[in-house]
């Protein structure tokens, strides 16, 4: 759902503006899920959002399970884009700069902060020197609490925690557009597209990530039968259906 409506180029430059503001991007090519290694032997990857222009290139994820390697994700995020991104015979400084840029409803710092951002080639005795790699990592947290986001950018991670604000025509105009979807002939196959939100938890089974699953189908007007029939699908070997009943209430 998330790259169907950040698939939309209009979407997604005005969503890279409020999060890069200081970059003033003026256009950009947006693909979604971008498949990068294609080799048999190595590991296949999918970014949710692929952008690029001329001089940078972005990658924009949507993670709703928590992720303890997400440090291991952004390091390996990061080496294929620059395989895919330096051309063959080309000097190291022909790197585009890369934006990886990850939203969650989980804080891998436990600080409390909405945004974070790393650097990646810093030196250990003294944080402050920083040699500029032009490969940036930025991690949303939605439940945190930051007063340097922009107005729509702060909406946006309520939204993710099922908040619109009516007030907020980006907000608007994207809650619209996932009724829509919901709404489309794309979505009447939902018990694969369902299936396909909820297998991050498989084989990590936390209450709290299925809470963030059930939340967001709530928020498209998913019915309760029909979560909970997908939750027993997929947690029936865990969780009991009086359980899972307890988990949605909570949620």
């Amino acid at each position: 759902m998330f790259g169907y409506i950040m698939s939309k180029k209009e979407n997604c430059l005005y969503f890279l503006r409020q999060i890069l503001p200081e970059l003033d991007i003026q256009d950009v090519k947006v693909t979604p899920q971008k498949e990068f290694n294609k080799r048999l032997k190595e590991r296949n990857t999918r970014f949710d959002i692929w952008a690029k222009n001329k001089t940078q290139e972005f990658d924009i994820e949507m993670q709703m399970r928590n992720d303890s390697a997400i440090g291991k994700r952004f390091r390996y995020y990061q080496s294929q884009i620059d395989k895919d991104t330096l051309p063959s015979g080309k000097n190291y400084r022909h790197i585009k700069a890369s934006y990886i840029i990850f939203f969650s409803p989980f804080d891998p710092f436990g600080l409390g902060q909405a945004k974070y951002e790393m650097e990646v080639l810093a030196n250990r005795n003294n944080p402050e020197s920083v040699i500029d790699t032009n490969a940036h990592w930025l991690y949303f947290n939605s439940l945190g609490h930051d007063d340097c986001l922009s107005y729509d950018l702060r909406n946006f991670l309520d939204y993710m925690n099922g908040k619109v604000n009516e007030d907020s025509d980006f907000i608007k105009k994207i809650d619209s557009e996932v009724k829509d979807y919901v709404a489309s002939p794309e979505w009447r196959h939902l018990d694969m597209n369902l299936d396909m939100m909820l297998a991050d938890n498989t084989y990590d089974v936390e209450v709290e990530d299925i809470k963030k699953s059930i939340q967001m189908l709530k928020s498209v007007d998913v019915s309760n039968e029909k979560i909970l029939n997908n939750l027993k699908k997929h947690y029936g070997d865990h969780f009991s259906e009086e359980e899972l009943k307890q988990i949605m209430k909570e949620a």
